[in-house]
């Protein structure tokens, strides 16, 4: 066939499903061609180019803060020094401003900052990991339940009638517990406010899988 495709695989998480996969996809990549998303280099697979993406600018960063205070119903602008050190410490990284940024309706930003600080000093490695965790232990025990009850989600999402089944929660408890995974960011929609989906961010899906399931100590903060 003279039809050529283009093979989308998106969030390679892991050093091992890149190891395994890319050898593998050598042979069929004509006339396919594939594109991987990926937060692991492939520096070391020649066959690969590479396209790195980068991070938000600071003027974006700023852009996108005040847009999800604004959704949080708090829409105050951003001080520019305030900016400027949040951006300092966690980057253009869009998740986690979002992330953050869900977490000043529970703390002033002048202790965010300082936690966030603190954290990068200690283990630069894990700052979203310690974003999430604080994230984590604002939630109730009930929208915990919930948050997990949703890891089976598809990439594409699911309907709120797929969510409450899951959930096993009543209709009260079910529709606070949304309300806090939504005010938390941990919980992301997509399509027409009529029919919205429900979706989990992959790195929302890895923490639950290996710091929440894997027995993490909250007492460790």
């Amino acid at each position: 066939s003279r039809s050529r495709y283009l093979i989308i695989i998106d969030n390679l998480e892991s050093v091992s499903d890149v190891a395994l996969l890319v050898p593998a996809l050598a042979p069929l990549a004509r006339p396919a061609r594939f594109l991987l998303t990926s937060r692991q280099t492939l520096s070391h697979f020649p066959i690969v180019t590479r396209f790195p993406v980068r991070p938000l600018s600071l003027e974006d960063s700023r852009a996108l803060a005040e847009s999800e205070l604004a959704r949080h119903g708090r829409a105050a602008a951003l001080r520019q020094e305030d900016m400027t050190a949040l951006y300092d410490v966690i980057g253009g990284m869009p998740l986690a401003l979002k992330l953050v940024v869900a977490q000043m309706g529970q703390w002033p930003l002048s202790v965010l900052l300082e936690n966030l600080r603190n954290a990068r000093r200690d283990a630069p490695e894990q700052l979203y990991s310690f974003i999430y965790r604080r994230a984590w232990l604002t939630l109730d025990d009930l929208a915990r339940q919930l948050l997990l009850s949703l890891l089976p989600l598809a990439p594409d999402g699911e309907d709120i009638e797929w969510l409450r089944l899951m959930s096993f929660l009543p209709p009260e408890q079910f529709a606070a517990a949304l309300v806090q995974l939504l005010d938390c960011s941990l919980l992301e929609t997509a399509g027409p406010p009529q029919s919205p989906r429900y979706r989990l961010h992959r790195l929302t899906a890895t923490f639950l899988q290996t710091e929440v399931l894997a027995g993490w100590d909250e007492d460790d903060g």
